[in-house]
């Protein structure tokens, strides 16, 4: 049997970012209950904008700039991107993961030598 539903399937919302200010020149910004990121604004007028890390993505003239910055921040690694600055942690973490392994081939291969 088969059920057949009339009119328009729900649709799923897209989940928008959320700016609040917890003090006069500093903004959080939250997505789906997540955080992402902040903007700061700096004694001289620009704004800093910072990862949900608290990694500097840039510093920005406009707040608006800034916050488009954070957003777009988190659009790049919720696409399943990498950020520059894990990769080479990456590489070195399997580098030095292939090491020991190599070691240990090499002690088995030269004790299994007559």
């Amino acid at each position: 049997m088969t059920n057949i539903v009339r009119g328009a399937a729900p649709s799923r919302g897209v989940a928008s970012t959320t700016w609040t200010m917890v003090e006069p020149g500093s903004y959080v910004a939250r997505r789906a209950g997540r955080e992402l990121g902040s903007v700061v604004e700096t004694g001289n007028g620009n704004y800093v904008a910072l990862d949900c890390d608290v990694e500097g993505i840039g510093t920005y003239e406009t707040l608006s700039a800034a916050k488009q910055s954070v957003d777009d921040q988190y659009r790049w690694h919720s696409k399943g991107h990498i950020p520059h600055r894990y990769r080479r942690g990456i590489v070195v973490a399997s580098v030095a993961g292939l090491l020991p392994v190599s070691l240990l081939l090499v002690a088995l291969w030269v004790s299994a030598s007559p």
